[in-house]
């Protein structure tokens, strides 16, 4: 798999670099759309997008200040847009099995849009952060999406119905990432802390504090 041999990243140029993990050389830059982006994520090869193997694209999900999140194929350097957002993109997921697209809008859209990588369809509309969504994880099996926002919580969703499943306080600073340690822990980070959560029943069963 290409996606674990290479590192994306995103600047203030306006342009995606894809770089070798081998060698550290540039291989390979995505431009011609000016907007600032503001997250990135590589999205699992999924034989729901091409009939054969050989005929997989290398895809890579981009969060821009527009209201758009830009698919881009890294192979030939084109995009396609997804739209639902009124607000900037904060950030951007990918299901692992490449069916699925996340993304977490500004301050003035704190939702969260689920859309079909393979046709573009905005699937769900996920409401209930009443500030920006900084971060979006899926879980490994698919059927849960962690948002961490600036409202100080974590909401864990079901990606199948839409529902809120729980929500995980945090008192102290700004959630701005979260990710699945394993099926049962989920891990978020603030300014100053790494906490870590047990999913099922919600409880802070450990944080790192600067």
């Amino acid at each position: 798999d290409l996606t674990h041999q290479i590192i994306a990243s995103g600047g203030e140029d306006r342009t995606i670099r894809l770089w070798s993990l081998a060698t550290g050389q540039c291989l390979r830059v995505l431009q011609g759309y000016t907007n600032t982006l503001f997250s990135i994520a590589f999205v699992p090869l999924s034989q729901s997008i091409a009939p054969t193997p050989a005929h997989l694209p290398i895809l890579l999900a981009g969060g821009y200040f527009d209201q758009f999140v830009r698919l881009w194929n890294i192979q030939t350097s084109e995009y396609s847009s997804f739209r639902g957002h009124s607000d900037a993109i904060r950030a951007v997921a990918a299901s692992p099995d490449g069916r699925l697209l996340s993304g977490g809008g500004g301050s003035a859209d704190p939702t969260i849009k689920l859309w079909s990588v393979p046709d573009g369809r905005c699937l769900s509309n996920l409401s209930g952060h009443t500030s920006e969504v900084w971060s979006v994880a899926f879980s490994a099996d698919g059927q849960i999406l962690a948002s961490g926002s600036t409202d100080h919580t974590i909401r864990l969703w079901s990606t199948q119905t839409g529902q809120c499943l729980q929500i995980l306080a945090e008192q102290i600073d700004w959630l701005t990432s979260v990710a699945f340690i394993s099926p049962e822990i989920l891990a978020s980070a603030s300014r100053r802390t790494i906490s870590f959560w047990q999913i099922q029943t919600g409880e802070c069963i450990h944080t790192w504090e600067e």
